[in-house]
């Protein structure tokens, strides 16, 4: 089948001792059918088990949280 589009694979996630995310990478399929792969990085507030910030390496994308959530 021509121009088709391989699935994207799951995403896989590296866990700190908490199980929580701390990194997750992504390949997705681009035009013309080679794979970029996204980073996602995960930062706690290791007294309360809580997010502070991630981001995105391929759209730059992030937030961030204050100490109130």
């Amino acid at each position: 089948m021509l121009g088709a589009q391989p699935p994207s694979r799951d995403p896989f996630p590296i866990l700190d001792g908490n199980g929580n995310r701390v990194q997750e990478i992504r390949e997705a399929p681009q035009v013309p059918l080679s794979l970029a792969v996204a980073t996602t990085h995960f930062r706690y507030n290791p007294p309360a088990n809580r997010l502070l910030t991630t981001g995105n390496t391929s759209t730059g994308a992030s937030f961030t949280y204050d100490a109130q959530g």
